[in-house]
């Protein structure tokens, strides 16, 4: 009975889930289940996934740099793909628009597949071992999903994700970055440390979220400015409250590092400093330009969430109308009560 109430509600959540997500949610979510299926008739990694070998010259699969991320071969890892689909449909997709989401998709696959290759030919350079470019796949969805989570913690910051149980605090999605990032180092190199492909999902997991911090924090289009230069998207914020004090210098040079080889341009060239008034009303601008962003995500958010709440209360609503099958007893109204008053009036001769 439980099984069959689980399959019906899932049956019911999917099939709304595909009702109401864009074409792009779909070819996502088909494409995952298409590479998944296909997995199981023959060997499709040489086809789909990035090898390092086969990107050099004599090869060329260039095309593997758009489809690795499809590539699932577990039926836990699809599931997990399908959720960070259904993630972006609900809450990221409806902010940006299909464009930007896949605009923000392509860049963020496209430079964590070069950077992987980039990190195996240098391990190849120094080891000289062809395992590390033939017997290395590269594929799956853990550089993107670190890229949703960067964008996740710039739209709703403070958003709870859970309490933490015997303690008072709570699990924020500003927090899941660095869980990731953590997670990913235990599950690359915990069970098979010296193998050839040990740092793959640890190497992927760092690329997505620097592509994903550069691209939001410099470079992507907003009303009238780009980039998100917001200090709680600031760099030092993805690392304990601690720790931040020693990682500025380091974070730093970074920066400077990044402006030196035009990575990113610095906060003064992001916008337009040419009306008459000066810098300082530009700036002004610009900071009322961020907080209208950010009140706009906050407004349109809360809109959803009470849309939510009013279909569930006009679901759970009862029924004004008395059932026709229930018989009403039929009360006769009381008549009123009134106290009666005689009042003797004398007669009057005439």
């Amino acid at each position: 009975m439980a099984v069959n109430l689980f399959n019906n509600n899932f049956s019911q959540l999917l099939v709304q889930f595909i009702k109401n997500s864009s074409i792009v949610t779909k070819v996502f979510c088909a494409d995952i289940l298409l590479c998944y299926l296909l997995g199981w008739y023959t060997d499709i990694r040489p086809y789909i996934a990035i090898v390092p070998g086969y990107l050099v010259p004599n090869y060329l699969r260039i095309w593997t740099l758009i489809t690795f991320p499809y590539l699932e071969y577990s039926i836990i890892s699809v599931i997990f793909a399908l959720a960070v689909i259904f993630v972006i449909c609900k809450f990221i997709e409806p902010l940006w628009g299909a464009q930007e989401v896949v605009i923000f998709y392509l860049l963020v696959n496209l430079f964590t597949g070069l950077w992987c290759i980039l990190y195996y030919l240098t391990v190849y350079s120094f080891l000289g071992d062809l395992v590390y470019l033939y017997d290395v796949h590269i594929h799956g969805c853990v550089g993107y999903t670190s890229g949703v989570l960067v964008a996740l913690k710039q739209l709703m910051p403070d958003q709870k994700v859970l309490q933490i149980p015997w303690t008072s605090k709570t699990l924020r999605i500003k927090d899941l970055p660095l869980l990731w990032l953590v997670a990913t180092a235990v599950w690359s190199f915990v069970p098979n440390p010296f193998g050839a492909g040990a740092a793959t999902e640890f190497a992927m997991s760092v690329c997505g979220t620097a592509v994903a911090w550069i691209y939001l924090r410099f470079f992507q289009s907003h009303q009238g400015s780009r980039g998100d230069m917001s200090e709680e998207f600031s760099l030092a914020h993805f690392l304990p409250r601690p720790v931040r004090p020693l990682a500025a210098r380091p974070i730093d040079a970074c920066y400077a590092g990044f402006l030196r080889v035009g990575v990113c341009r610095p906060r003064a060239n992001l916008y337009d400093f040419s009306a008459p008034s000066g810098s300082r009303n530009a700036l002004d601008k610009l900071q009322q330009l961020e907080r209208k962003r950010h009140r706009e995500i906050a407004l349109k958010a809360l809109n959803e969430r009470l849309a939510e709440l009013q279909e569930d209360k006009s679901e759970d609503w009862p029924d004004p109308d008395p059932s026709p099958n229930v018989p009403t007893e039929s009360v006769p109204p009381k008549e009123p009560t009134t106290d009666s008053v005689s009042i003797n009036i004398p007669a009057t001769e005439n």
